[in-house]
């Protein structure tokens, strides 16, 4: 939805949850040591400033972001810390130090971005896009599209190099993007058969039958072979018993790899278990 600014948001539990969980997922996923294409459709912007007028008029970076790394620099967060997470906290603080900001998606995937691997970053923002194409014009394997995700990634697969994964994070602000990301991901792993898909979605109570249908559907187009894993998230902003508030996110993997499950409870645990501690 062209409405949706993902800066009024950069950084919250949904990003916690979501960029922790894709460092691990990323961490396992180079040990192969092989080249593969990233498909980042939902980008954003990649960098955000957590002091901006956006990010300070919600504070959903506070909860966040924000909150974890202040209680990591005053080692005041439970041991032990999950490796994986400990390494997304390092990487998160490098920038927030630097510049007060919050390295996105693409930034995350970049960080890991081999020199013979590709990846691939959609948004339909005008504004986005620009950004985007700005901050990686110099980078010869970073390629930016002004396109409709759902499109892009069924126009663009099966990619060069053919291992890789895509990830779709949109805002759901529209309920079209329950049942097309169902449509690309069966159409698309037809013919990508190894591509694996990361699906973040809200867990919303008025969104439960969606939500299902979308679970169901991916389910069925993946044989099964799918990951997903939850978190609730807290606040003492908003009223967790509200209709229409976020109380949690998911992620569905599918193709998932090894050992990726094991890692991945342990950090939702921990992220819960912090979140959890709202003074």
């Amino acid at each position: 939805m062209l409405s949706y600014r993902h800066g009024f948001h950069a950084g919250n539990q949904a990003d916690v949850f979501k960029h922790s969980v894709l460092f691990s997922f990323l961490k396992l996923f180079i040990q192969k040591q092989k080249p593969f294409t990233a498909f980042d459709l939902n980008a954003g912007s990649a960098s955000y400033n957590l002091l901006s007028e956006w990010s300070l008029k919600t504070g959903e970076a506070e909860e966040g972001i924000i909150r974890f790394l202040d209680l990591y620099k005053k080692e005041k967060l439970p041991l032990p810390i999950p490796e994986d997470f400990k390494a997304y906290l390092d990487f998160c603080l490098k920038n927030y130090d630097r510049n007060s900001s919050y390295a996105g998606s693409p930034e995350i995937i970049r960080s890991f971005l081999q020199k013979e691997s590709n990846l691939i970053l959609c948004d339909l923002h005008s504004a986005e896009a620009e950004k985007l194409k700005e901050l990686y014009k110099h980078v010869e394997n970073v390629h930016v599209h002004k396109r409709d995700c759902y499109e892009a990634v069924r126009a663009l697969t099966p990619p060069l190099p053919i291992r890789g994964f895509a990830l779709f994070d949109p805002s759901y602000e529209v309920d079209s993007d329950y049942t097309a990301i169902a449509e690309s991901v069966e159409k698309v792993c037809k013919k990508w058969p190894i591509g694996i898909f990361i699906i973040w979605y809200p867990i919303l109570n008025h969104k439960t039958e969606e939500c299902g249908a979308l679970k169901s559907r991916i389910s069925k187009a993946m044989n099964n072979k799918i990951l997903n894993i939850e978190v609730k998230h807290f606040s003492n902003k908003i009223d967790s018993e509200n209709e229409y508030g976020l109380q949690g996110s998911g992620l569905l993997i599918t193709n998932p790899p090894w050992g990726l499950e094991e890692k991945l409870k342990e950090i939702c645990g921990y992220i819960e278990k912090v979140s959890a501690g709202l003074d």
